[in-house]
């Protein structure tokens, strides 16, 4: 059986051998095309450093953090991924590249711009505390710049993040003091009024009923005031928060390398050759393919062995192969 499968395969490469050349003729034009319209690539790299808590957060004790089997590293380039799903994020980036001036030419212009943005930057980790961020680009001064945007807008997003939080926090402490000084002061209000309306006897004690009043009207004051403390501390501790939120940001996130301007293109001689030697052998694997295809596919009885398993019938005779003529020698 594999002598009958191998005589097919020679026997339908033979046939039509120079047909078979063609997928690997086109797969070398395209790596040649490919190898010619290359255009060159600049890459900008960056890294900065993550760091759990800031000496400023731990002296105020006010950034109280759990426990995470994820890493600072991979949370920063997780929350990285997510803001650049956003278009506010990368349009924050466009406007600190060359690229702004494309947003000025229309719809079509700006969502290439976008899609530019988001194929061209990347961020990953190097370790538990440090990221690297880069880019890439045909121009070396636009692969600086994306790269350097991509940091500075991630931690301006970081800043402005922990300020809203601040000052949505402040904000409704500051609404719970406003409440709770307006109880407080009903609360005395309340009290004066029953004192003023039932005063101390001359003689003996008050009755049982007055001073379980008195008792009632004295502990919600004592109620409101605690709770107005305890708003007036968490109002001061958010707006505290507010205040260092920018410096905390900058002494979390260190950076260490700054992006750089590229002065030597990334796509080398050595990586052409291996992308055109790719498509050569696609072209040579599509080749053995249509080979073996097309001896599946021929079912005609060219060799004795393709009657004995195709038939099952003894070959009682067959044709020799015509042999050449011999030249006849030359009379001296």
């Amino acid at each position: 059986m594999l002598r009958l499968v191998l005589f097919r395969v020679l026997e339908s490469y033979f046939r039509h051998r120079w047909l078979y050349f063609v997928p690997v003729l086109l797969m070398a034009a395209f790596a040649g095309l490919g190898y010619v319209r290359a255009k060159p690539v600049y890459i900008s790299r960056g890294a900065f450093y993550v760091q759990k808590a800031t000496l400023l957060a731990s002296l105020t004790a006010l950034s109280q953090e759990g426990f995470s089997w994820v890493t600072p590293a991979e949370q920063t380039v997780d929350e990285i991924k997510e803001l650049m799903q956003t278009d506010a994020f990368v349009r924050a980036m466009i406007q600190k590249t060359n690229l702004e001036k494309e947003m000025e030419k229309g719809s079509a212009a700006a969502g290439l711009a976008f899609a530019n943005v988001r194929r061209s930057v990347w961020s990953q980790t190097l370790g538990n505390n440090l990221v690297m961020v880069g880019a890439s680009y045909g121009d070396a001064e636009t692969a600086e710049q994306l790269s350097r945007a991509l940091l500075e807008a991630y931690l301006l997003w970081r800043i402005n993040s922990d300020q809203q939080e601040s000052a949505t926090a402040q904000q409704f402490f500051a609404g719970l003091v406003q409440k709770y000084q307006t109880d407080l002061n009903n609360a005395r209000a309340d009290l004066k009024t029953y004192l003023d309306q039932n005063p101390d006897p001359v003689r003996g004690e008050r009755t049982s009923s007055e001073k379980i009043e008195l008792d009632r009207l004295q502990g919600m004051i004592d109620l409101y005031s605690k709770q107005l403390v305890s708003a007036i501390e968490k109002e001061e501790d958010a707006r505290l928060n507010m205040s260092k939120t920018e410096s905390d940001v900058r002494q979390k996130y260190y950076t260490i390398d700054a992006p750089r301007l590229p002065t030597t293109t990334e796509n080398s001689k050595r990586q052409a050759a291996i992308n055109a030697a790719i498509y050569v052998v696609i072209g040579v694997v599509l080749a053995i393919v249509a080979i073996i295809v097309a001896a599946l596919l021929d079912t005609a009885l060219r060799f004795p062995v393709d009657v004995r398993h195709g038939l099952s019938l003894p070959v009682l005779a067959s044709i020799p192969e015509p042999k050449p003529p011999k030249r006849a020698k030359a009379k001296k």
